[in-house]
């Protein structure tokens, strides 16, 4: 899909990130990219099940924006003081976590409406 960056592939799924959100990890100081990079890597092979709640966390379920009412979880992935925001979706039949809003920030907490604005960009590549 245009606009999305292949990140890497694993058993568990294919993670991309959306082209409008590089920006913002590239600003990232070096340590938390490596460390999300890392986290992601290993996430694609075996998925959520070896992370806690500082470097993996769900934010919530909420609607995709969509016709049909579709909701999805949407969650976070935390390296350092860069936060990576996302959702799965299916693609081409094949499971993928899409990442579509990066920040670098001090504290954990978001708002419920930046979450839905998270929900809303992940519906925009649900087919």
């Amino acid at each position: 899909m245009k606009n999305l960056l292949d990140v890497t592939n694993g058993r568990h799924c294919s993670v991309r990130l959306d082209k409008k959100i590089e920006k913002t990890i590239r600003k990232a100081p070096a340590i938390n990219r490596a460390k999300w990079e890392t986290l992601v890597k290993h996430f694609a092979k075996l998925g959520p099940e070896d992370f806690n709640s500082t470097q993996f966390k769900r934010e919530g379920r909420f609607s995709l924006g969509l016709a049909s009412g579709k909701k999805e979880n949407i969650y976070v992935f935390k390296a350092y003081q860069l936060r990576v925001y996302g959702g799965y979706l299916t693609i081409g039949g094949k499971l993928n976590f899409i990442f579509v809003e990066a920040l670098i920030k001090k504290k954990d907490q978001v708002t419920q409406d930046f979450l839905k604005n998270i929900a809303k960009k992940v519906g925009e590549y649900h087919e």
